[in-house]
C-alpha cells in the first residue's frame, strides 16, 4: 500500500482505532530500537574479542582516540 493511502485510510478511523494503532507503533519502534541496541551490542563484543577496543582513563588520549 502507498504510504499516502494509508494515511487517508488512518484519517478516517476512529479515535479509538487511532490511538490503538498509536499504541502498536510505539511498541514496533521499541522492537526495532532494542534490536538495534542488540546488534551494537555484538559487534562491540566481536571488537573486544579481536582485540580492536582500547580503553583510556586519560583524557588527553581519549581525546587524541576521538580525533582518530
Amino acid at each position: 500500500m502507498q504510504f499516502h493511502l494509508l494515511v487517508d485510510e488512518i484519517r478516517h478511523l476512529s479515535l479509538s482505532e487511532k490511538e490503538e494503532i498509536r499504541s502498536l507503533l510505539d511498541k514496533f519502534l521499541i522492537e526495532e530500537r532494542r534490536a538495534e541496541i542488540s546488534s551494537h551490542h555484538q559487534q562491540s563484543l566481536e571488537e573486544l574479542r579481536r582485540g580492536d577496543l582500547e580503553f583510556s582513563s586519560d583524557p588527553d588520549r581519549l581525546r587524541q582516540m576521538l580525533e582518530g
